[in-house]
């Protein structure tokens, strides 16, 4: 039976995804108004930009920068529905109720978008290493594997949930 009183460790996560969700939708809004103001500076071949960098193939960098704006807002939607679902698990969890199939099948649509949110960052590591040769300046960009190690823990995590909203619904059955 869960306390009346009030879990600290779930309101600071309840805070925290939530703070999390919020930024990356300004992320989100930032990527679309810097990736439309660089675009308008190099199709307008701006001085100053070609003095900063000169020997840059502008027309090559702007088609990489286009091919990288969606890819990295796909990400980023990928991240705002993920904590989203990860706010709605704390939320049951603070309420006293988490093992509710609905939260198995969160956990596991969380596994899906890790992966392919992975999956999503291979192009953008090729498309960001090849800005970087273009511009000159390392981004710093590399694979991460712990996405996909995070993915199968999710799976696994989903099959424990559901296992125990079967074992939950089988207990107030015999009751």
């Amino acid at each position: 039976m869960v306390s009346a009183r009030k879990d600290s460790l779930l309101t600071f996560t309840l805070f925290v995804t939530r703070g999390i969700t919020i930024l990356l939708i300004f992320a989100a809004i930032a990527i679309v108004i810097g990736g439309a103001l660089v675009t308008f500076d190099m199709t307008n071949g701006s001085p100053e930009l070609r003095s900063e960098y000169p020997g840059i193939d502008l027309a090559a960098f702007k088609t990489h920068l286009w091919l990288l704006l969606p890819t990295a807002l796909l990400g980023i939607g990928f991240g705002v529905v993920f904590f989203r679902l990860l706010t709605r698990i704390v939320q049951s969890v603070d309420a006293g109720n988490p093992f509710l199939p609905i939260n198995a099948r969160r956990l596991r649509n969380m596994g899906w978008l890790a992966l392919a949110f992975q999956l999503v960052a291979l192009p953008v590591i090729f498309l960001q290493s090849r800005l970087d040769e273009i511009s000159g300046q390392p981004s710093g960009l590399d694979l991460d594997l712990g996405g996909f190690v995070l993915a199968l823990t999710l799976f696994v995590l989903a099959r424990v949930f559901a296992h125990g909203a079967a074992m939950r619904d089988d207990l107030e059955g015999t009751v």
